[in-house]
């Protein structure tokens, strides 16, 4: 949201306490998660709020989906499919 419209973004509206770390294997899982933060790593990867790191961030995701749609589009047509 923050690359896209960072106006809709509440900085405000979140606190380090509202993370939560994704637990290891094998110790409990939630659905739904019980935090609106996940963090892969107990204390890293809270959000920055940093609206270039967002926009570069929603452009490599975007160019890596691009990427793979049309290397399964050219799979596809070399399946005859």
């Amino acid at each position: 949201m923050m690359a896209i419209d960072p106006a809709l973004v509440r900085k405000e509206h979140y606190k380090p306490e509202m993370a939560t770390a994704i637990p290891p294997p094998n110790t409990w899982s939630a659905y739904p998660f019980p935090s609106t933060i996940m963090l892969y790593k107990e204390g890293q990867g809270y959000p920055a709020f940093d609206p270039v790191k967002a926009k570069i961030y929603f452009t490599k995701v975007n160019d890596k989906i691009a990427l793979l749609i049309q290397e399964t589009i050219a799979k596809w047509e070399m399946a005859g499919v």
